[in-house]
């Protein structure tokens, strides 16, 4: 995983600065979450090998035409060429980065074992501003009753861990040496 996101690393920060300087970061995030979305669930990485260059244009672009320019296409034509197309799930996570650098934001992935109240979660989001130093926190949340109890935290490639399961497997391990 960490040699895909280096590699992917590149291709973001070119889309990126293509889209920042081009005033379109919400076209581009469109069209690589798309792009991500039909990877993910239609094989079409695998078919691309068996398929020509531009066939597989031609069913991306079928697919996708909504949210595919010329840019786009040429971008999409790059990944195909290069054989990086398993790699767009990576290039959106960091062309998401890219854009919340841009805007002093980031997104935190809150998982609880059940809904956190407006109060927790507002409690939660100042923690993150603090310790990330950005003006704006996105929070999305998540439900795991496997957690029993508590939360975890994830933001960007960080996970905080407050959960009574974290807590039980610790005690488990110490009593265990």
């Amino acid at each position: 995983m960490a040699d895909d996101l280096t590699v992917a690393r590149p291709y973001a920060r070119a889309a990126f600065s293509y889209a920042d300087e081009n005033n379109a970061l919400d076209s581009w995030k469109s069209y690589l979450t798309a792009l991500s979305a039909l990877i993910e669930n239609s094989g079409i990485a695998d078919k691309a090998d068996v398929m020509s260059a531009d066939d597989t244009v031609k069913y991306a672009s079928d697919i996708l035409m909504e949210y595919m320019d010329e840019k786009q296409t040429n971008f999409f034509r790059l990944l195909l060429e290069n054989k990086r197309l398993k790699l767009v799930p990576y290039i959106l996570s960091e062309y998401l980065n890219y854009v919340e650098a841009k805007n002093n934001s980031v997104c935190a992935v809150v998982t609880s074992a059940r809904p956190l109240t407006e109060n927790v979660l507002a409690s939660i989001k100042e923690k993150i501003q603090q310790k990330f130093k950005v003006s704006s926190v996105v929070i999305k949340t998540a439900t795991d009753p496997s957690l029993m109890a508590g939360f975890t935290v994830k933001v960007k490639d960080q996970v905080f861990d407050a959960s009574i399961r974290t807590r039980l497997n610790r005690l488990v391990v110490s009593l265990g040496s």
